[in-house]
């Protein structure tokens, strides 16, 4: 947590991730620092929507980046997330 109180939450997706960025936004604890997804151009439209200073396209330099401190993943597919070496990137209990 940030010393201002706030969490600083990075999105993965960009797609229906509009939903989860929607949300985060009125969130006076969430500081939205990162969005990753692989349709760029969208991603750089909502992060001139969302005033989120960074875009990446692979969700891997989103969890790499060290001012991300939460992660939520907006993506219609579950099973794109079920391989235990994503689980193991994202931090999640097996």
């Amino acid at each position: 947590m940030s010393p201002e109180g706030t969490v600083n939450v990075g999105v993965i997706g960009c797609g229906v991730g509009v939903l989860h960025l929607q949300g985060l936004a009125q969130d006076p604890r969430v500081n939205i620092v990162a969005i990753a997804g692989l349709d760029e151009a969208r991603c750089q439209d909502l992060a001139k929507t969302y005033n989120v200073p960074r875009v990446y396209r692979e969700y891997q330099e989103l969890l790499a980046d060290p001012d991300v401190e939460a992660v939520t993943v907006a993506q219609v597919d579950p099973g794109a997330w079920s391989d235990p070496l994503v689980q193991g990137q994202l931090g999640c209990a097996q």
